[in-house]
């Protein structure tokens, strides 16, 4: 799994080595196969959904495209140029689509118009590979130090905490996707078929100090 993006009470993924969009429905204290969708010739490294369609970053193309649903089928309609060669999320906040590029280590906004113009630009000290956001927090995962992070809504995205898990710390599989609902972070995992779904309670705080700074305040 690539990418996860909650819609309600449903659930979607993106499976890149398929090249497929899944809707997961909760059923029986797990969850189910609503829907398969292919997304030929995608990659999906990030994903959106705003209501009407939804959004992906594809890492091959490097581009943000946007596909709509036309019964059991997806329909590519628009696509962008990404801000940087490696896209790696996605995240619709109502208003803005906000993307990051693991490696050039950014988190950019964009304004919903014909060009998808980047409006803000964020710079991180990790590679991101799942954004999430609601009124007063922004949260990021962070791949490679498997780490989720919490930033402040300011201009620079200020870094308040870092939070681990110690099931994440055994071996060396770096994070795939990442969404939160109701207190829940989900988790995707390199060559992992199965999601790791963990209230934000069992994570404990990290020290993580970008380029040596101490962490913002609270």
């Amino acid at each position: 799994v690539t990418a996860l993006a909650w819609q309600g009470d449903r659930l979607w993924a993106t499976v890149w080595k398929e090249q497929a969009l899944y809707r997961l429905e909760a059923k029986d204290g797990g969850l189910a196969v609503a829907a398969r969708t292919a997304l030929p010739e995608s990659h999906p490294t990030g994903l959106a959904i705003d209501g009407e369609g939804f959004y992906i970053s594809d890492s091959w193309a490097r581009e943000i495209q946007r596909w709509r649903l036309d019964g059991d089928e997806a329909l590519l309609t628009a696509s962008w140029p990404s801000p940087g060669p490696q896209p790696s999320a996605l995240f619709f906040d109502g208003k803005s689509l906000w993307s990051a590029d693991s490696a050039q280590k950014r988190v950019y906004r964009h304004a919903l118009d014909a060009a998808l113009t980047v409006v803000a630009v964020y710079e991180v000290d990790f590679p991101v590979v799942g954004l999430w956001a609601d009124a007063e927090r922004f949260w990021s995962a962070d791949t490679a130090n498997r780490l989720v992070h919490r930033h402040r809504f300011d201009d620079v995205l200020s870094l308040v905490a870092s939070y681990g898990l110690p099931q994440l710390d055994d071996g060396r599989t770096q994070l795939s996707a990442f969404a939160m609902k109701d207190g829940q972070v989900w988790l995707g995992r390199d060559g992992d078929p199965r999601l790791l779904v963990r209230p934000l309670t069992d994570f404990s705080e990290r020290p993580f100090s970008p380029r040596g700074a101490p962490p913002a305040a609270p």
